[in-house]
């Protein structure tokens, strides 16, 4: 039979036949005969076997790291820009959904600027926006896609957007040319979470009559982690754009219909596909996601220090105010239970000396007219007074 054919000849298997035919002969042998232990326990059979097994792992991690990537995350700062930063006709459709505009209002034609705000003079601050355009009618579109929130991301908003309505003043003193600043930013963070409502306008209104509006500036913020598809309120083509900001990325292997079924989503879809990008751009969009994933860990560490550091901070003042409180307290329970019990003590100590001292004069008083008394009735039987006085005890 074979199994013992092998072991009576293994040293002229292991060195004369290939591993991969001794690996069949091996796999014969387990399925004829169940018990094979003192076969396997041979060294060379073990490091086959532990080098087969790397070799399956191997494999398996290059099959998952090289699988391929179908497409890439639209809030990236590349992709972002490769799709409404160089296809007019994307930004418009983007811009048409995602602002309050009516019909009356609607972007027919666009004009892509220069992203970056230079200040007219050296000192002052220099501003980049991700997009930046203007229509027909000369009205302004900034648009911002912002991974990570912060507080002053607002005040920088509404900074941009006042800088490019500033600069229009190169027209001349005649304000009645000037015209709106939009500035639409999307924002891949939470920064109002008292509200559901993903959606916030702000612009310049009376605030008693908000029908008046000062025309000039208008903000929109949109919180994309907030968005939820299905809501019948909101504009079919703003929820096409907001899945395709949040749905598609680079785990993506199957596109909704939904999405391919309009022609400006689906074209936008197709820009998204890595075999649109060259390795140049493809390593740039890798390092952004790096810096993304390390600025990330730098805040979780900086909350949690900053959590840490404001709980050491309130349970320190919080002692020290405690033990201040705890400190009043207690004197001013001391004072008053201090007066209290003085008060008490005194007034049992004056009232006792008091009873004594009225029982001693009152006693000395009784003494002396009780002499009186006798000295009278001495007297009227006619004793000498000296003989009297002796009697009583009176000094002389």
């Amino acid at each position: 039979m074979l199994f013992p054919l092998v072991q009576k000849y293994r040293t002229f298997f292991f060195t004369h036949i290939p591993q991969s035919v001794l690996q069949n002969v091996v796999f014969l042998q387990i399925r004829f005969y169940g018990n094979v232990h003192s076969f396997f326990h041979n060294p060379k059979i073990k490091k086959m076997e532990s080098t087969e097994r790397n070799k399956r792992k191997k494999n398996s991690k290059n099959e998952e790291k090289n699988k391929k990537r179908m497409y890439l995350n639209p809030k990236a700062d590349l992709t972002f820009k490769k799709v409404f930063g160089e296809h007019k006709h994307l930004m418009i459709s983007f811009l048409n959904a995602l602002l309050p505009l009516s019909e009356k209002e609607q972007i027919s034609s666009i004009e892509y600027l220069t992203p970056e705000l230079i200040p007219q003079t050296p000192l002052r601050k220099y501003s980049i926006v991700d997009v930046r355009c203007k229509d027909a009618q000369g009205r302004q579109f900034l648009v911002e896609m912002q991974i990570h929130w912060a507080p002053e991301f607002k005040t920088r908003v509404f900074f941009n957007a006042a800088k490019a309505y500033v600069r229009q003043a190169d027209m001349g003193d005649n304000y009645q040319l000037f015209q709106p600043v939009w500035s639409l930013n999307l924002v891949n963070e939470v920064f109002e979470p008292d509200t559901p409502d993903y959606y916030h306008h702000y612009k310049v209104v009376n605030i008693k009559d908000t029908d008046k509006v000062i025309e000039g500036l208008q903000l929109v913020f949109v919180e994309l982690p907030k968005f939820k598809p299905g809501d019948s309120h909101v504009k079919k083509m703003q929820e096409l754009w907001l899945r395709f900001m949040t749905e598609i990325n680079e785990s993506t292997q199957r596109v909704p219909e939904e999405l391919t079924s309009n022609a400006d989503v689906k074209e936008a879809i197709i820009q998204l596909r890595e075999s649109a990008f060259n390795d140049d751009e493809l390593a740039a969009y890798d390092y952004f996601w790096d810096a993304v994933r390390l600025e990330n860990a730098f805040g979780k560490n900086a909350e949690e220090r900053g959590l840490a550091k404001g709980l050491a901070k309130g349970h320190a003042e919080g002692h020290a105010e405690g033990l201040a409180e705890g400190l009043a307290e207690g004197r001013a329970k001391g004072l008053a239970e201090g007066r209290a019990e003085g008060r008490a003590e005194g007034l049992a100590e004056g009232r006792a000396e008091g009873l004594a001292e009225g029982e001693k004069a009152g006693l000395e008083k009784g003494i002396e007219q009780t002499k009186l008394e006798i000295m009278k009735r001495l007297n009227a039987l006619g004793l000498p007074e000296d003989l009297i006085n002796k009697a009583i005890g009176n000094r002389m």
